[in-house]
């Protein structure tokens, strides 16, 4: 595989002398700088270096990461792509093969005077998040300031202009991305349908989209728990080091994931890899608004029952909860009998 740039580490490797730390100090320093919430200075004494000598190992090992994320954060081929599984009815949302959101990174500089001042009153960058059915990243881009609109980042990507201008090239026709009310109702993109004025019709198929959205929030908290810096505040002020520091962190993050699912193998995400995901052809050639008449329709048809039961269940959950409150409560000798009853 060709790469964008020469590898930094590896000119390191080839030119360190007896003196030079070892290989892994080096790996160490880089990932001890992007998952540690220490300062800079803090995490230089705990490996016991001088804090130039740990930055500039740390910059080694996120240009590598930088440098192997192709590799690491990409789509995956259509033939490989599964639908999402919606919560709440626990079935796929045919045709929705990504799920698509953004997410602020919290910057550790202060001041107001800078274009990446947020309405949260702090400096962030816009990261727009795509990820799969099984919470991999496939796709991030952090080039936007806070101040940016997620549509509007959307829109400047490069994975949208290639979805635009080479349909059916990364994701097969008929398929889709999800995403939520902050992006435009275009191309293969999918909002749901606001509230106001909503139709029976239309609510069904929002149930249905929320609960197969919810994929990208829970991969990017997942993201954020890894790497806690990027809620606290990443060791940078440069915004192209800043970038690159957000990129490598995503890389190790979804690096340590890939390992994670081939320590422990999930025997339902085992059977659904095997099952072959395709695009209903009602779908085919369908953009923005029309394709989400469409999938409206079909989920009306094949699902209405299980979003229906699923409502049912909703609004008789907060009853049953304030009856077993009131039971907890109450000086009755017999609540257990009552919770028992209850449960079974």
């Amino acid at each position: 595989m060709e790469y964008l740039f020469e590898s930094r580490l590896h000119k390191y490797v080839v030119n360190r002398n007896k003196a030079s730390s070892e290989v892994s100090m080096v790996i160490l320093s880089g990932v001890l700088y992007l998952v540690s919430e220490m300062t800079i200075r803090e995490a230089a004494e705990f490996l016991g270096l001088p804090k130039s000598t740990f930055q500039r190992y740390a910059r080694l090992t996120i240009s590598e990461l930088v440098r192997k994320g192709s590799e690491i954060i990409r789509l995956p081929k259509k033939e490989d792509q599964h639908f999402l599984i919606s919560r709440g009815i626990n079935k796929p949302m045919t045709g929705a093969v990504f799920a698509l959101d953004g997410t602020q990174i919290t910057l550790s500089f202060k001041g107001r005077v800078n274009s990446f001042y947020t309405r949260h009153k702090k400096s962030e960058i816009n990261c727009q998040v795509v990820c799969d059915w099984n919470m991999n990243l496939v796709y991030i881009m952090p080039n936007f300031s806070g101040r940016t609109h997620d549509s509007d980042a959307w829109t400047q990507c490069s994975l949208a202009r290639e979805l635009e201008r080479h349909p059916g090239k990364y994701i097969a026709e008929g398929n889709y991305i999800v995403a939520d009310e902050g992006y435009a109702n275009q191309g293969i993109v999918v909002r749901p349908y606001p509230k106001n004025g909503i139709t029976p019709e239309q609510v069904v198929y929002n149930v249905v989209h929320k609960g197969a959205r919810l994929i990208v929030e829970n991969a990017i908290g997942a993201w954020k728990k890894r790497i806690p810096s990027l809620k606290t505040g990443i060791h940078a002020t440069d915004p192209t080091e800043l970038v690159l520091n957000i990129r490598a962190s995503a890389v190790l993050h979804q690096f340590a994931r890939y390992h994670e699912q081939r320590l422990y193998c999930d025997p339902f995400v085992l059977s659904y890899d095997q099952q072959s995901c395709t695009p209903v052809e009602a779908f085919r050639n369908k953009h923005g608004v029309e394709l989400r008449e469409s999938l409206t329709t079909y989920f009306n048809e094949v699902y209405s029952e299980r979003v229906c039961y699923w409502n049912r269940s909703r609004r008789s959950f907060p009853l049953c909860y304030e009856y077993i409150k009131t039971l907890l409560f109450s000086e009755k000798k017999c609540c257990s009998v009552h919770l028992l009853t209850i449960i079974h």
